[in-house]
């Protein structure tokens, strides 16, 4: 039997060519990116990086049509964007916003039903057809106990896949979302993230999404689009844009490191001491990193009066003249050598 991915092939959905974003008044022009060229296919999450304020929203709203392009081209299965109506686009892109939203007196189907609503005509009576849609959407999301409840009962990580749902509903090939992860507790960021890309793989969807959730996108995403004033945008996998340094100098700032082995960050702490610590494995690594949090550079190749040794996965701390002390937590051995 085939495997979901290899059920279906890559196509291209969204075509980019040379395009400039920003606003544009009777008095100026601002640009926010430009000469932007980028294809994205269907079966791939693309996660959006950037900083607050560089234009991740406006670069999705200009690839929804909810806001004109001030230059170049967008095309969507080669066709213009701008060619399309705004019911045709509706029955190939849906899109998932942040902002939260006050509803009461309906319930999680009913608002999942709405995705349909670019099928049902103007009274929104749902077919047979548009009910196999919803309950297919909520089965692929999981949230069949979520369906009868009201939505004003609805946690944000619930109403967050409640969303989702709709999207999936309103049965577009193409899905964007706007921080779908913001307001959530980190759990549901997981789970949300695990849950798209999931997503974009058995049902062969393109979902391309903005996000702070750095670690998160690096671990889970297909692509990386990185936006910055000084740079545009830069494209690829995590892995190419790790080992040609572009997501190094992305994050390149003050107290902020990229490590390229491990394709993690780090915070890099000043240190104004240093203590020989023996040993190695998860308790050695623990404690050089609780160390360096207070200020104490920790490490083998130090020579130094006071001295950790870990013997068995203990804790021995050897001061000069004393008599050697065995220590039964990081947090009794801070105790000892923080002054």
């Amino acid at each position: 039997m085939k495997s979901a991915k290899s059920m279906y092939k890559k196509e291209k959905t969204i075509e980019i060519k040379d395009l400039s974003i920003g606003y544009r008044s009777k008095k100026n022009t601002r640009i926010v990116a430009e000469s932007i060229i980028s294809t994205i296919y269907s079966g791939e999450l693309t996660c959006l990086l950037g900083s607050n304020g560089i234009g991740k929203s406006t670069l999705l709203r200009t690839l929804t049509g909810f806001q004109p392009q001030l230059v170049g081209d967008i095309f969507i299965y080669n066709k213009r964007i701008k060619n399309y109506s705004e019911k045709e686009l509706a029955t190939l892109v849906s899109v998932v916003l942040t902002e939260k939203f006050d509803i009461k007196n309906m319930t999680s189907y009913e608002l999942i039903g709405l995705g349909r609503s670019p099928y049902t005509g103007f009274w929104g009576k749902l077919t047979p057809d548009d009910k196999r849609h919803i309950e297919e959407a909520i089965d692929q999301v999981k949230i069949k106990d979520l369906s009868p409840r009201m939505v004003d009962t609805l946690s944000d990580g619930e109403r967050q896949k409640v969303m989702i749902a709709k999207a999936l509903a309103q049965d577009t090939p193409i899905i964007l979302l706007d921080e779908p992860t913001a307001f959530l507790d980190f759990p549901s960021k997981v789970e949300i993230m695990q849950l798209l890309h999931q997503l974009s793989r058995k049902t062969n969807k393109t979902i391309f999404l903005s996000t702070h959730d750095l670690e998160l996108a690096l671990q889970i995403a297909d692509k990386i689009w990185l936006m910055d004033t000084e740079h545009g945008i830069q494209i690829g996998t995590p892995e190419d844009l790790s080992l040609n340094g572009n997501l190094s100098n992305f994050f390149a700032r003050k107290g902020i490191v990229f490590d390229q082995n491990t394709g993690l960050f780090r915070v890099e702490n000043d240190f104004n001491r240093k203590i020989k610590v023996s040993g190695c494995g998860q308790k050695y690594a623990m404690i050089q990193k609780a160390l360096l949090r207070n200020g104490i550079l920790a490490s083998g190749d130090i020579d130094s009066g006071l001295s950790i040794d870990i013997q068995d996965n203990q804790i021995v701390l050897y001061q000069p003249e004393q008599k050697p002390i065995l220590i039964s937590s990081i947090e009794e051995l801070l105790n000892y050598i923080i002054i």
